[in-house]
């Protein structure tokens, strides 16, 4: 079972993710709104794996990514894109990402990258 951050500056996403996540097993350990509060969140959390959005407000994906990247350079890293940014995605796949999904996703697509990233989360029963 891993423990996830979850940066996106999209309530409808973040849900989407939570309810996708935790149904599969996973533990989502904090939420941020924007890249500050998702950098702050992770130096208390260290968590197993952030999933993280591409455009935010106030500091995008790739500027999160990189301050993240600081403080912990092991850090495991999603991204989450729309279509049409495959430029940043490369910028980003130069950062050492994890991986990356594609908007709209389903639960089995972000279930099969997270667990491909950290392991299958184990459920119980």
């Amino acid at each position: 079972m891993g423990s996830i951050l979850l940066i996106d500056d999209s309530l409808y996403a973040k849900d989407l993710l939570r309810r996708f996540l935790t149904a599969g097993g996973h533990v989502i350990a904090g939420e941020a709104a924007d890249g500050y509060a998702g950098i702050e969140l992770y130096s208390k959390l260290k968590p197993d794996l952030v999933i993280l959005d591409m455009i935010m407000p106030r500091l995008n994906g790739l500027e999160t990514l990189r301050a993240i990247r600081k403080r912990d350079p092991n850090a495991k890293v999603l991204i989450i894109s729309a279509d049409g940014q495959e430029e940043h995605v490369s910028d980003m796949a130069k950062e050492g990402v994890a991986g990356y999904i594609v908007k709209p996703y389903s639960k089995q697509t972000v279930l099969n990258e997270v667990n491909a990233i950290i392991g299958p989360a184990s459920l119980p029963g």
